[in-house]
């Protein structure tokens, strides 16, 4: 929460491909100097490092590929980016867990390193993208502008409860399905591969016309509709199932709260295009990132606790879910700006 803006700002007055080659040089070398140390505490260091910077990085790529482009290109392009992101998290995903599953310190130091020449990879990629001009405006007076557009504030602050959602996802049900579910914990694997084979096969149509907002509003109804649809199926669950039928209420509890994902995002980020001033994608996408970032600052500690609890927390997450969906309606437009 703290690296975005800043790293935002530094990127709109010096340009985003500088600001891409800078982070992604500096998160290279935070990689390579994990891989060799012994210390965890130099490990912890780095490793708040790279994350300070890992939620700058995002932003700044959504801006580069979609700077010029009209609303309707730029719904497509960042559709088709979530598309390729969910697959190179799977493609990572592959030499981690094996790693993890041969659990040998070199092994470790190997995948990392390996990662710091992916980033150094990344960096010689953006060194050959234009550095387009910006035009810039001090940090002070663009935040009193962003902070006076309310619409976006309000919808950068619904989406953030909204994310929530993702964070069950990828917390809360693995947590259930060790602690209160009768089905193998390897079936948590099944989760993430579960995801992305949707997210990949569904994103571009999910974000097909959300540049208009009230597609883009219906979408975000939609994917908040199956967050609350997937947290009563929770509470349904129970403790007390059989592993076959926990095994089926899995299956569905991870395709609702997939579509929750792919709907929610798509449906903000649809959305948010209305709200932003031409020239100023940057800080703004920054901004929207934000409300990811605060979910999973907030997120997990609740994911925590509901799956570990009674089944009831999930009832109140549905509850919580189904009241949002109606306030997504009464959003200001951008017309009131």
């Amino acid at each position: 929460m703290f690296g975005a803006l800043p790293i935002a700002y530094f990127s709109q007055k010096y340009g985003i491909r500088n600001g891409l080659v800078i982070l992604f040089t500096t998160r290279s070398i935070a990689f390579f100097l994990l891989s060799l140390t012994n210390s965890f505490i130099c490990a912890i260091g780095i490793a708040s490092l790279v994350g300070l910077l890992s939620r700058g990085t995002a932003p700044l790529i959504e801006s580069a590929l979609v700077m010029d482009a009209d609303n309707n290109i730029t719904v497509k392009m960042l559709a088709t980016l979530r598309m390729i992101r969910n697959i190179g998290f799977a493609a990572g995903g592959i030499p981690a867990g094996y790693t993890v599953w041969v659990n040998t310190t070199a092994g470790y130091r190997v995948i990392i390193a390996i990662s710091s020449l992916i980033f150094l990879l990344a960096a010689i990629i953006c060194w050959q993208f234009q550095n387009k001009n910006i035009h810039f405006q001090k940090p002070h007076s663009l935040l009193k502008i962003v902070l006076k557009n309310y619409p976006f504030i309000v919808l950068t602050s619904v989406y953030s409860l909204a994310i929530l959602s993702a964070i069950l996802l990828g917390i809360g049900i693995p947590l259930w399905i060790i602690h209160k579910s009768h089905v193998p914990s390897w079936t948590v694997g099944l989760i993430q591969t579960l995801n992305t084979f949707l997210v990949v096969l569904l994103q571009r149509q999910v974000s097909k016309n959300t540049e208009q907002i009230k597609v883009s509003i219906s979408r975000f109804q939609l994917g908040v509709t199956f967050a609350a649809i997937g947290s009563g199926i929770l509470f349904l669950a129970g403790e007390n199932s059989s592993s076959i039928i926990n095994m089926f209420f899995v299956i569905i509890i991870v395709i609702a709260f997939t579509f929750a994902e792919l709907f929610i995002i798509a449906g903000a980020e649809g959305m948010s295009l209305s709200y932003i001033p031409e020239g100023q994608r940057t800080v703004y996408f920054a901004i929207l990132n934000l409300g990811f970032a605060a979910a999973t600052v907030i997120g997990p500690p609740l994911a925590t606790i509901t799956s570990t609890g009674t089944a009831w927390w999930w009832l109140i997450w549905a509850l919580f879910f189904s009241c949002l969906v109606p306030v997504i309606n009464f959003l200001p437009k951008p017309s009131t700006l």
